[in-house]
């Protein structure tokens, strides 16, 4: 079975935007737990890069706050 590496990147956002269970599309987003939720995930092919990147935060955001708005109003507010 060939492998081959993936880099993903998860965002962890403080706060409750409400979510009683994960919403699952291209990207994921899970409730609340503890005052963090959690959504993501990039993915980069054939990268060995282990560095937390700003652009993959705002493309989690991004393309999960497609389905669920409230996100993207949240994180403004923080």
């Amino acid at each position: 079975l060939p492998l081959r590496k993936i880099r993903g990147q998860i965002s962890i956002i403080p706060g409750d935007i409400g979510l009683k269970a994960v919403i699952c599309a291209s990207n994921y987003i899970t409730p609340s737990i503890d005052g963090y939720f959690s959504c993501g995930a990039t993915f980069k092919f054939n990268s060995k890069d282990l560095t937390i990147k700003l652009d993959e935060h705002h493309e989690n955001i991004t393309q999960i706050g497609k389905y669920v708005p409230q996100l993207l109003e949240h994180v403004n507010n923080i």
